[in-house]
């Protein structure tokens, strides 16, 4: 079974920067963490399910920017100006690439898992 794919604005610099069993949003992509984290928690019959959805990030490039700054601007907090400027252009250019008439949607994806605690 393959890792979940990581999608979303932030991906590139959250993916590139966590190590694989870190803490966080993508820490349990890999089937076999998850199979080794409820497995040593006394689960057995792992069962993992992907399961995929679009997530919307806002009505338009604008509203996606407002929302994932809102959430994750503390991220750019210690960055300079230009360091702060090029970060925020690289948010809007990957927005603005997602926008749809359904909105600003983005591929998500997550398992859907089953298992007994015995």
């Amino acid at each position: 079974m393959a890792r979940l794919p990581h999608s979303g604005p932030g991906r590139r610099t959250t993916v590139a920067h966590a190590p694989p069993d870190a803490p966080g949003p993508f820490s349990l992509a890999d089937p076999a963490r998850v199979r080794t984290v409820l497995g040593g928690a006394g689960f057995t019959e792992i069962l993992l399910e992907p399961h995929s959805e679009a997530v919307c990030f806002g009505q338009d490039a604008a509203d996606a920017e407002r929302f994932v700054l809102g959430l994750h601007g503390w991220m750019l907090d210690g960055l300079d100006a230009e360091g702060r400027r090029r970060a925020v252009d690289g948010l809007r250019t990957t927005l603005t690439a997602h926008e749809s008439d359904d909105g600003v949607l983005y591929a998500s994806a997550a398992w859907i898992i089953r298992a007994t605690r015995p």
